[in-house]
């Protein structure tokens, strides 16, 4: 498999604007080694993670959980994914990233009267949609590893670069 090369992108927030280089690799299981080798490869400061409401509506569905598991698991546990080069293999047991943005999309799916409540107070953290993710974020707390999460609705362009934008500034 290949990686689709990364892409410049501007985002802009109350007035200030920055440049981000992005690559989007899926969220399936046979590329979470892609991303840990991608992202030591580049020195990937930001991840950006996006996630969507599945888990609240089948609490089979393990997607969501699984993609952001093996990340903070591969972190915690210094795992070299395999065709790195012999520099890269050493930078990659000091590897980590600065931070973590966790984003729950299709906001306009599952986001309520209370969740909007929470969102417009500051606390979107503090909702149910992010409630699986729990151990994860406390084991990257752990890792000092700051988390910034928050809702986006990418269908209908509501607060998709304000988030990026707050994620980048912690």
């Amino acid at each position: 498999r290949k990686l689709p090369s990364a892409t410049k992108k501007h985002i802009k927030s109350e007035g200030l604007e920055r440049t981000i280089v992005s690559s989007d690799i899926g969220g399936h299981v046979q590329y979470h080694s892609m991303w840990l080798r991608d992202m030591i490869k580049r020195k990937v400061t930001t991840v950006v993670i996006v996630v969507d409401h599945r888990h609240l509506i089948d609490s089979e569905n393990l997607a969501n959980q699984t993609a952001l598991g093996y990340l903070v698991r591969a972190l915690s546990t210094k795992t070299i994914p395999k065709g790195l080069t012999l520099r890269q293999r050493l930078r990659a047991k000091k590897y980590a990233p600065k931070r973590i943005i966790l984003l729950a999309n299709k906001a306009d799916e599952w986001l309520d009267e209370d969740g909007y409540d929470l969102w417009d107070k500051g606390f979107i953290a503090r909702h149910n949609i992010f409630d699986v993710f729990r151990k994860d974020l406390f084991r990257l707390q752990e890792m000092d590893i700051p988390v910034y999460m928050d809702a986006m609705s990418a269908r209908y362009s509501w607060n998709v670069q304000e988030s990026l934008y707050k994620g980048l500034m912690i």
